[in-house]
């Protein structure tokens, strides 16, 4: 199947978990010049389209050697780890072709269409909406990915920085070793 899609998005629809909301995201975000749009508390529906999505790759899934069940009591005798056939790099490129080359590629009752149309008619517009255009490739995708990574703020002690009880030092710390805050 062609997979036209690249770049970065322009805005990320997120619920108001803490997981979104954390250090590591905001300042990704703000550095990639990535939109948050929180979803309004209380308002579980607005996620539905989401679920529904996570609902029908799960339906895709569920019949796999190796599936856990949706609970313990369906699962009865059957030991999910002696039966699972898929490394998680053959995974991968399974749930890859599942949600590329079938899911976006079929029609969407909730649309009318396949997802990946919805895409193309969203960058070239459609009727009187005026498409975005195509967004620009990522020239740094290594940074891109960094930027996403986790984040954990440590400060530089005498001894250095420890982090999961393992310390680090170099003499690059030096200067940082008893340094004021510049935001405190």
């Amino acid at each position: 199947a062609i997979w036209p899609v690249w770049g970065k998005p322009i805005a990320v629809h997120a619920d108001n978990d803490r997981t979104f909301r954390c250090e590591s995201i905001k300042r990704a975000t703000a550095s990639n010049r990535i939109s948050m749009e929180w979803r309004p508390v209380a308002t579980p529906h607005w996620g539905a389209h989401i679920e529904r999505l996570l609902g029908t790759l799960n339906h895709e899934l569920q019949n796999l050697p190796g599936s856990t069940f949706s609970n313990p009591t369906d699962r009865g005798d059957y030991k999910p780890h002696e039966e699972a056939i898929y490394t998680f790099d053959e995974m991968e490129e399974h749930l890859t072709k599942l949600i590329c080359g079938i899911y976006h590629q079929r029609k969407h009752n909730g649309i009318g269409r396949p997802p990946i149309r919805k895409l193309e008619a969203g960058f070239l517009g459609e009727g009187d909406a005026v498409g975005t255009g195509f967004p620009d490739v990522v020239k740094d995708r290594e940074k891109l990915r960094i930027d996403f990574l986790p984040m954990t703020l440590k400060t530089v002690q005498r001894n250095g920085v420890t982090w999961d009880n393992i310390t680090y030092y170099d003499p690059v710390l030096d200067s940082w070793i008893l340094a004021n805050d510049p935001e405190n």
